[in-house]
């Protein structure tokens, strides 16, 4: 089937259409059109990839120990959970517009082409915004998401003084008393 299909043609293509096929068919190809529309959007605006990176970036940034988040792919495993879940695309989608808006309002640029300083400065408002707005909301979300990603990467460890799992090397030292 293919989406781009109106449900009058899906109709005269199969015979025994009943009303709760039509209906079901008709819905699949509304949501599926919204949906292909919705992640179009999100891969057709590099300025909102640009933003959410610049964004991850400024989170999580490189050091002398460890890569930063971007470096590490945390852009790609935050969009690829948002491919999946559309609310959490709309989130991101709008709240990088709004970024850009707060950026270009303080600025007069938008968030991405902002220099690292006054890229602080715009997550600091959007962590210190109200509870309820989308600012908010956006950075708690990817704050959160970045974090997880990141640490479940055996490239930061390092920053963290962690050299890893005992397990398969095993304990070596068990047998010494401990100090």
């Amino acid at each position: 089937m293919n989406c781009t299909e109106s449900p009058a043609v899906l109709i005269s293509i199969s015979k025994k259409v009943n009303r709760r096929r039509f209906l079901f068919l008709s819905l699949l190809w509304g949501v599926s059109g919204f949906a292909a529309s919705a992640l179009g959007a999100a891969r057709n605006a590099p300025s909102l990839l640009e933003t959410l990176r610049a964004f991850l970036d400024t989170l999580i940034p490189s050091d002398d120990i460890s890569p930063g988040a971007v470096e590490v792919g945390v852009d790609r495993n935050i969009i690829n959970a948002a491919s999946k879940n559309l609310s959490y695309l709309n989130l991101i989608t709008q709240g990088s517009k709004r970024l850009n808006k707060m950026s270009r309002d303080h600025f007069g640029e938008p968030f991405a082409s902002l220099d690292e300083e006054r890229r602080i400065e715009i997550v600091s408002l959007a962590e210190k915004a109200p509870a309820k707005t989308l600012e908010r909301r956006l950075f708690k979300q990817l704050r959160r998401d970045a974090f997880f990603h990141y640490y479940a990467d055996a490239r930061a460890w390092p920053s963290l003084g962690y050299d890893g799992p005992p397990q398969p090397r095993g304990f070596p030292g068990y047998d010494i008393a401990p100090v």
